[in-house]
């Protein structure tokens, strides 16, 4: 499916609408004096004691123990260092995953390979993984998307046959279970986005999470090595924080995203003149077995970034117990038809959801999203290639067309809504939703 993203035009209209949705929450709940003490923390370089804090209250979502980066890209580069993967191996990515990824495992030196998706649950697929599996692959990295445990189960059992380590990808998926153990738990490892578009909003960051002490020692022997951010982008990133803050709400989202846009201009004007380019949020990973030298790969998060996580995770369970009830609404609303095709895995019992986002193929998926553009940041739907973010598109990160025709197949029909919506704007999503759908 071909859409054209949305124009400056488009936004500016969406600016003088009551409310516009989006798929980034700006922060709202902080109060000035929590503002203050972040803002207190932006020039820190470090500080060991305020990262094991933030790592520790993360890590009671899953059990184990945390060790954060500047991005989740560099937690998986690090958990693949320190499983000594490398030249000649190959690691196993989700064939609806983000550019950062296999661009960390180049950085090790070893080989990206693809597995399929499951249309029951939008993740890994264990027979796709069985069949990717060879004598160089080195670790099998599963992904749980939206919300949704993928057969995570099934995925534990080959890799324990095969003795190959298991790597969970969480990035979009926080507090989810599957038969009572959440994600994050089932592997050698997990890794964790606190990214502004993940389940936890520190603008950017990310965390490995294990129970294996071991490794958790040669994690943390890499992040103790590593360095901080620059302070110029630790600086740019504070001033995103306070962009979203202000404005990605439904009252005012449009108006946020001419800003942002605003923003990405005059960082192109810049970059033009100084000839060197700025990457506020890690962009610089989205380019092919690029090694950008504006920022440090890994970095270690930086300290103001873990105060914002502190503050997410002290309102967490709120946070999930409110996701959950948007989905069940949206679900309540849907027809019977509808409902034909959303993944099985909404409605399979031994699945614990807490949605990032509701997400489903639909052959009408064009007409739907027409209707949604007016009301919806449409350019944020997820996936619609088997790698989004990627500049070059998905052969530039070695991905052969029909490597994963299940991911490519739900990419063109693909459809998101936001579950992570205030509470006094659901009952205008939950109209919207049912506009969008009528006579279909």
């Amino acid at each position: 499916m071909s859409v054209k993203p949305l124009s400056k035009l488009s936004y500016l209209t969406a600016a003088l609408r009551p409310r516009f949705f989006g798929f980034f929450q700006g922060h709202a709940a902080l109060k000035q004096d929590e503002l203050d003490a972040i803002h207190h923390l932006v020039e820190k370089d470090a500080d060991s004691v305020l990262e094991r804090k933030f790592e520790d209250n993360f890590a009671r979502l899953t059990g184990g123990e945390a060790v954060s980066f500047a991005a989740c890209r560099m937690a998986f580069y690090a958990v693949l260092q320190a499983l000594g993967i490398g030249k000649g191996d190959e690691v196993l990515l989700t064939g609806f995953t983000c550019s950062v990824m296999p661009n960390a495992v180049w950085r090790t030196g070893a080989t990206p390979r693809y597995a399929d998706i499951s249309a029951d649950t939008l993740g890994t697929d264990p027979a796709a993984v069985a069949r990717k599996i060879t004598n160089k692959t080195r670790a099998i990295v599963l992904q749980h998307t939206f919300g949704l445990p993928c057969d995570v189960e099934a995925i534990a059992k080959i890799a324990q046959t095969t003795g190959i380590p298991l790597i969970e990808d969480c990035a979009l998926t926080v507090g989810s279970s599957m038969n009572g153990q959440p994600v994050g738990s089932w592997g050698e490892a997990a890794i964790f986005s606190t990214d502004h578009s993940k389940p936890l909003n520190t603008i950017t960051g990310g965390l490995l999470v294990t129970q294996n002490r071991s490794l958790v020692n040669r994690v943390r022997e890499i992040q103790t090595a590593a360095l901080s951010l620059p302070v110029e982008q630790r600086r740019r990133l504070w001033k995103r924080l306070l962009l979203e803050r202000r404005n990605l709400s439904p009252g005012n989202y449009g108006r946020g995203r001419l800003a942002i846009k605003a923003v990405g201009g005059l960082r192109k004007v810049r970059q033009r003149f100084n000839k060197r380019e700025e990457f506020t949020l890690l962009e610089g990973d989205f380019k092919p077995r690029i090694k950008p030298d504006s920022y440090p790969y890994p970095a270690r998060m930086p300290v103001f970034l873990a105060q914002v996580g502190l503050s997410q995770l002290a309102q967490w369970q709120e946070t999930a117990a409110h996701r959950r009830s948007v989905l069940a609404r949206l679900f309540e609303i849907a027809s019977p038809e509808l409902k034909k095709h959303f993944p099985a895995a909404y409605r399979d019992a031994k699945y614990d959801v807490v949605p990032l986002r509701l997400a489903y193929s639909h052959p009408r998926a064009h007409e739907i999203e027409q209707r949604m553009r007016k009301y919806v940041d449409t350019d944020y739907i997820w996936f619609r290639e088997p790698i989004v973010c990627a500049t070059a598109g998905p052969a530039s990160f070695g991905y052969v067309t029909g490597d994963c025709p299940v991911a490519e197949h739900i990419g063109q029909n693909i459809i998101n809504w936001p579950c992570d919506v205030p509470e006094k704007d659901v009952p205008a999503l939950l109209k919207l939703f049912s506009e969008c759908h009528r006579n279909l």
